[in-house]
């Protein structure tokens, strides 16, 4: 494309040649001219200033115009170009880069020429420098932006739960610069309350001063001060952090979480504690927590004046030495026992007084199950039952003597009978008749009477409590034997129903006796003499886990409120009862890790269920 000059392109029209000249030479109009079937290309001064160039340059390098375009936004104007070739007229912004490096932003209106024949000749245009216009458009986009961001970060702030808060140090004073949030709310407070303020100008002067340290150490530049507060009934934690640049402080910011839940459960575990260690310091009974190797963590006051030690001996230590040698196997078993199953268990032991005496007591071992679900320790109450016992003993005693001398007149009768047919026999052989079968009878007389004399002698003799096998069929038909001449006196028949194969269980025989004894004598006394009695004494197995003994009887019966307190002592369904009887056959089954229990119907009868299990631990017997 050549580029003409103005005067030689209107050389034939002067007058018009002057004006088109002023046009083209003015630096004001920003217009061009491109003719594509003379190759030309016209560009007024103030075209050529936009770009930065002269005319001349432009008349030194035609395509100069299209060289300035910035890279980035070619594709705008060649896309233009195209258009305008069809006879489409274009206005498009695009950038420039300026012959002294500055990119500038122009707007580019283009109208092409078509002659007669609908083909396009020539393209003329302007241009505008936007570049004002853009950047006050980018800023006022920027600034919408910011405020469309600073309004979102304010509406962030005003709905999260807790609050955020800032401040400066303007003249020695702590102004809060911005403060919002649910909790602000909540504690009573609208952010025009704060903002703007200091400490002093919204909360009471005492919290004032004392949040202003906390404020003042945080200027100082102290990471993460954190506090807490109570305000208007709600508990919050504050954590306080300096903003710095150029390593001064210029701002802190604060954020505060709602804690009131937390303060009032951790009030309640506090009252908690507090009462159970009021209890724990003024019981008179043991409580003691070991670790699960059996060191002790806590003791209670309580060992000082029941053992005589003080609580800080059984703390950090292991105190098995202190129990009764006889005792420590049992004792470890079910140490062992709560940590496996997980379950509390009691056991009676011996400690060894700070005297030198023994004292028994029965204690309750419970687990404590951490928060995987292990034993992590183990709480043991222990009760001094040495007095108790020594009662219990003094009651049993009494309730033997009692027994013995309500059977002393029964046994009398029955040894009079065999006594009567053998003084008979006698008197026989003085007579000089003598038979054979005569000694037999005096024999079997004789052997009766000794059999009734050794069950009185072992019911009524003092003997020391020992397990053994025993041999519960023989040993239901022997209390049979002592009571039934008392039955017979009293119109009462005795049943014995026996299962085959009953295997032998581990007890004392004699504790067992007296249990037998008292069971049977209820059942004889409650059966009015009027009418015939009957009482049916069953043993069999249960599950092969279980023995049960029952005695049945035909009696008066017992009502429904009776049965819930039989056991007590001093209450009795007797009209001269003491109660004391069945209080120790309870004491004595459940010992033996079985159950007593009473079923009746008054006027129908009464039946009572002993359940023995088939084989007992020795080590879980207690033995006093």
């Amino acid at each position: 494309m050549n580029v003409k000059s103005i005067s030689s392109l209107f050389i034939d029209s002067e007058g018009f040649n002057e004006q088109i000249c002023e046009v083209f030479d003015s630096p004001d109009l920003t217009i061009w001219y491109r003719g594509l079937e003379e190759d030309t290309l016209l560009v007024t001064v103030g075209y050529a200033s936009t770009y930065g160039y002269s005319q001349e340059d432009f008349n030194n390098n035609p395509l100069l115009w299209l060289d300035s375009v910035y890279q980035g936004d070619k594709w705008i104007l060649e896309s233009a170009i195209c258009q305008q070739l069809v006879g489409k007229s274009t206005d498009v912004e695009y950038r420039i880069l300026r012959s002294d490096g500055e990119i500038r932003w122009i707007r580019e209106r283009a109208t092409p020429l078509v002659n007669n024949e609908g083909r396009v000749i020539a393209i003329s245009g302007s241009v505008y420098d936007i570049t004002e216009y853009k950047m006050e458009n980018l800023q006022l986009h920027n600034q919408l932006k910011m405020n469309g961001n600073r309004m979102e970060l304010h509406e962030t702030i005003r709905l999260q739960q807790g609050m955020i808060f800032k401040y400066k140090n303007i003249n020695g004073r702590f102004i809060h610069t911005l403060c919002d949030g649910e909790l602000l709310y909540r504690l009573g407070l609208i952010p025009s309350d704060v903002v703007g303020k200091q400490l002093c100008d919204f909360l009471p002067k005492t919290m004032a001063e004392e949040k202003q340290t906390y404020f003042q150490l945080a200027w100082n530049g102290e990471e993460r001060v954190t506090y807490e507060a109570e305000f208007n009934g709600i508990y919050y934690l504050c954590v306080l952090s300096p903003i710095k640049r150029g390593g001064e402080v210029v701002e802190v910011i604060g954020s505060c979480i709602d804690i009131t839940e937390r303060k009032k459960a951790e009030h309640a575990l506090l009252e908690s504690e507090a009462k159970y260690r009021l209890i724990a310091e003024n019981m008179t009974d043991l409580l003691i927590l070991f670790d699960v190797n059996g060191n002790g963590i806590y003791a209670s006051p309580s060992h000082e004046s029941v053992l005589g030690y003080s609580p800080a001996y059984f703390e950090s230590n292991n105190t098995m030495h202190l129990i009764h040698p006889e005792d420590l196997s049992i004792v470890s078993a079910h140490f062992e026992e709560v940590i496996q199953r997980k379950t509390p268990t009691k056991v009676d032991l011996r400690l060894l007084h700070a005297k030198g005496d023994w004292k028994l007591f029965e204690c309750t071992g419970t687990p404590v199950l951490g928060v995987n679900g292990s034993v992590e320790h183990i709480m043991v109450v222990a009760k001094d039952i040495t007095e108790q016992r020594k009662a219990e003993e003094l009651l049993w005693k009494s309730e033997k003597l009692s027994l013995v001398g309500e059977l002393a007149a029964g046994v009398a009768h029955e040894i009079r009978n065999p006594l009567t047919s053998i003084k008979g026999f006698i008197q026989l052989f003085q007579q000089g008749v003598r038979k054979e079968e005569y000694f037999h009878v005096i024999l079997k007389e004789f052997n009766r009477v000794e059999d009734i004399i050794k069950e009185f002698l072992s019911l009524a003799k003092p003997q020391e409590i020992q397990l053994k096998p025993v041999n519960i069929p023989s040993l239901v038909k022997e209390i049979v034997t002592l009571l039934e001449s008392e039955a017979h006196l009293k119109n009462v028949e005795f049943l014995i129903e026996i299962e085959q194969d009953i295997p032998m269980i581990m007890c004392d025989a004699n504790q067992l006796k007296q249990v037998l004894l008292n069971l049977y004598k209820n059942s004889i006394e409650a059966i009015d003499i009027k009418k015939e009695g009957l009482i049916r004494v069953t043993v069999r197995s249960k599950h092969e886990n279980n023995l049960l003994i029952q005695v049945c009887d035909n009696g008066v019966g017992i009502s429904e409120d009776r049965i819930k307190r039989l056991g007590e002592p001093f209450f009795s369904n007797k009209e001269k009862g003491t109660g004391l009887g069945l209080m120790l056959c309870y004491r004595i089954i459940k010992d033996l890790k079985g159950t007593l229990s009473f079923e009746s119907i008054e006027n129908q009868g009464t039946t009572v269920t002993v359940s023995l299990p088939l084989i007992i631990d020795e080590t879980n017997v207690t033995v006093n």
